[in-house]
């Protein structure tokens, strides 16, 4: 079982019921080093699911000091003794730590150490005791790190060490004696890399069974605020001053290289390698260009960086270092050690050997030439290694349930819905269907109802073994929930009832729910409090009463823009959440979209091309856009109109009665992607909208967009205007630009990210929370 946590991400079936977890880490932020930023990032994840996480840290503060600015329980244990002769005081820390576990583990489901040895003995001691399970994650080797290398001995790499059988002699074998002893009693064990694990199941006779591999994240989300600019002639290195991070080396290396006196080193952190650091900064009087920083929190740190040349990491071995993650997220080029067991270690370029000073210094006056120094930057920002947060949260739950046996049923959901169009649910093949695909493998079971016609001649299908699709076939839309009903009757209870719409499948959803007895999850795409909406029909003005109706009685809503979730709460003073989760869009089909060719030369003649992408319906009010276009644009403008719909022989007339036939065009695409690429302006006239999928794909592609204040325009980086005033916003435009769009704040970098913050959103309705 080389990979469980590839395999539990997979297929994220499994997830907690109230699980109890205690975290036991060495350390925590805002000291230096990997322990001490994951602890606090995993145990909020945590939280956030529903988990109850207490996180027990060595301190320099008061025996036991709760800290209650964090959302999970922190206990800080007071660190040191009467002494330090002999160790003492490292015997004290640890004796205090394993009574302070036996005070907060007692009624914890599982126990998580993040260290093998100074937390791994007192939480093995204290879990025995207790009779209680406890998961080791095994970051750096304790063994090799803080007692072979800060012994003064001759340095020597990690897979050195244990190829020689270095931990057989003398305390070494003593101390591995202890090691083996934390990991044989553990449940389960997590590795860093594949190397670390393969390098350590034959000394620690480790069973493939009850070990994982859990890569550490790219934070790339977290980070993206902090924006590099132009880089200095700044080297740094961030993390703490060990033995094992090789920094009189670098400092010597430095010294050595062949640099113009404006290059500087810069060491941000602290450690016991403090004072032997400093005298060698003063033996090679680097002291104006080498400086020692003192600690500092990850953002702040990054912060601080974000405009070095590029960072250096010279360890004897790494086994996977924050400190390359990071940088990747704010695209800081660094040197890091060929002794590192990176997912990523082959895409390193220019790795150094951490024994040599020459190779180095060699290293480091290369990054000092600015044409080599582009090349090397590039290749190392064009390293890809997507894992983030939520996918190492996720990995770890499913680890902590299978561990304890104690996971919850799939969940099993019932969705209603209305599109009957041929993207819909009701096609086997559709955009719609391959998405509720996704959803089902998170939940387990998904059953769609989806209202439809007896003349649609749509049959109930199998979707996959996670979904079933199942049409109304109703005689006339007045029975589309009283057929959604029957349907409902003959499948199993489900535990959440999710709806498309706050209207008739609101209505619907909510009387299953009533009669199941179940929670009632209501999204929202329209933005149906907007007046045009309700001016548009009868039938909306009624839909805009049950929504209400309906919204009050929800237990949890989705909704796609900020916009929707103002107004909603705005109007109806909501007790239930509201989650804004935009829908997903493949952004990089349109990013990397191509001008067709043959589009190209049709629309040659004309300079500025202008594009409506719509359904050519009243409430799309494509006859603004037309009449705008007329009214303002100079002769050698066209209008493409990409869509079809009930208008388009009205819309077509008024060309004709504009004279403005021969520069519009009616296109009906199977593939917009290249009309964007195409064209020099979007425009959106629409009346109303719930998020605004053409906005979004037109900023994509670079595209700028002119668009009435509707849906998703404004916070995606449009320019807003109004109906009355759409066609001087025109032309304005065609008088000053601008000529690109930039897109604004999308949530989502993949596909996988956006399912899971939907199926979230659903099982956190039935949770109640």
């Amino acid at each position: 079982m080389t990979s469980f946590c590839t395999l539990a991400s997979s297929f994220a079936l499994l997830y907690s019921i109230s699980m109890r977890i205690l975290i036991a880490t060495g350390i925590f932020e805002p000291e230096a080093g990997g322990p001490a930023t994951f602890a606090p990032k995993l145990a909020r994840l945590l939280t956030e699911k529903g988990w109850d996480v207490t996180v027990l840290t060595y301190s320099t503060r008061a025996e036991y000091d709760f800290d209650s600015s964090y959302p999970f329980t922190l206990v800080r244990i007071k660190r040191g003794g009467p002494s330090t002769v002999l160790g003492i005081d490292k015997i004290f820390n640890r004796i205090r730590f394993f009574f302070a576990m036996l005070r907060h583990a007692r009624d914890r489901d599982l126990i998580y150490t993040l260290d093998w040895f100074a937390v791994g003995l007192p939480v093995a001691l204290a879990a025995k005791f207790l009779e209680k399970p406890y998961i080791v994650r095994v970051g750096g080797d304790y063994l090799w790190e803080q007692w072979y290398l800060e012994s003064g001995a001759r340095p020597v790499t990690l897979s050195e060490f244990y190829a020689r059988r270095m931990y057989m002699r003398g305390i070494y074998y003593v101390l591995y004696q202890i090691i083996r002893f934390v990991l044989s009693g553990a449940r389960h064990v997590i590795f860093n890399s594949d190397i670390q694990k393969d390098l350590y199941m034959r000394p620690y006779h480790l069973s493939a069974h009850s070990v994982s591999v859990c890569y550490n994240p790219v934070p790339r989300i977290e980070f993206a605020t902090i924006v590099r600019g132009r880089p200095n002639h700044e080297f740094v290195y961030w993390g703490r001053f060990s033995a094992i991070k090789n920094l009189t080396t670098l400092v010597r290396a430095f010294g050595r290289a062949r640099l113009p006196n404006s290059y500087t080193l810069t060491l941000i952190g602290s450690g016991p390698q403090s004072a032997k650091i400093l005298e060698t900064i003063q033996e090679l009087r680097l002291e104006k260009r080498v400086k020692m920083e003192p600690v500092m929190r990850p953002h702040e740190v990054l912060a601080r960086i974000k405009d070095a040349r590029a960072f250096i990491l010279p360890s004897w071995t790494d086994i996977s270092p924050n400190q390359v993650h990071e940088a990747l997220a704010i695209g800081l080029p660094g040197i890091v050690t060929k002794e590192n067991y990176l997912k990523v270690h082959d895409q390193l370029p220019g790795m150094i050997d951490p024994s040599s000073i020459d190779d180095i210094a060699t290293k480091l006056t290369m990054l000092a030439d600015e044409r080599t120094y582009a090349d090397f930057a590039t290749r190392f920002k064009a390293i890809v290694f997507d894992h983030d947060w939520n996918s190492v949260a996720d990995e770890h739950r499913s680890i902590f349930a299978s561990v304890l046996g104690k996971t919850e049923s799939e969940l099993r959901v019932l969705q209603i819905g209305a599109d009957r169009s041929k993207r819909g649910i009701l096609y086997v093949d559709s955009t719609a269907t391959m998405r509720q695909k996704a959803y089902g493998e998170k939940f387990g079971h998904l059953d769609i109802i989806g209202f439809s016609r007896a003349n649609d001649g749509r049959q109930k299908f199998e979707a996959s073994k996670h979904v079933h699709v199942y049409p109304t076939n109703s005689i006339s839309p007045l029975l589309y929930g009283l057929d959604a009903l029957e349907i409902a009757r003959t499948l199993p209870r489900p535990d959440v009832i999710s709806v498309q719409d706050p209207f008739e499948t609101g209505l619907t959803g909510w009387l299953i729910a009533l009669v199941k007895g179940v929670p009632l999850h209501v999204q929202v795409h329209t933005d149906f409090l907007s007046p045009a909406y309700a001016q548009h029909s009868f039938l909306n003005k009624v839909r805009v009463k049950i929504a209400g109706f309906v919204l009050r009685r929800a237990k949890r809503i989705r909704v796609v823009s900020e916009r929707i979730k103002t107004s909603i709460e705005r109007r109806y003073r909501l007790s239930a959440p509201v989650t804004t989760l935009p829908i997903f869009i493949d952004l990089d089909r349109f990013r990397n979209a191509h001008i067709d060719p043959k589009l190209a030369v049709h629309f040659a003649r004309f300079t500025t091309k202008v594009l409506v992408v719509s359904r050519l319906e009243p409430e799309k009010n494509v006859e603004l856009a037309i009449r705008a276009f007329h009214e303002v644009s100079p002769h050698e403008a066209c209008l493409i109109v990409a869509g079809i719909g009930g208008e388009e022989k009205k819309l077509r007339a008024l060309t004709q009665e504009l004279k403005c036939k021969d520069r519009v065009f009616f296109e009906n695409p199977d593939d917009i992607a290249p009309y964007y690429t195409l064209a020099d302006l979007v425009l959106v006239p629409s009346k109303y909208e719930g998020y605004g999928l053409v906005t979004i794909e037109a900023l994509a592609t670079g595209t700028p967009v002119l668009s009435i204040d509707v849906g998703i325009a404004r916070e995606a980086g449009a320019i807003v205007t109004s109906e009355a005033k759409f066609a001087d916003a025109l032309s304005a435009w065609f008088k000053s630009g601008p000529r690109e769009g930039h897109l604004n704040d999308y949530p989502y970098t993949n596909f996988d990210e956006y399912v899971r913050a939907y199926c979230d959103d659903i099982r956190a309705c039935r949770k109640g929370k």
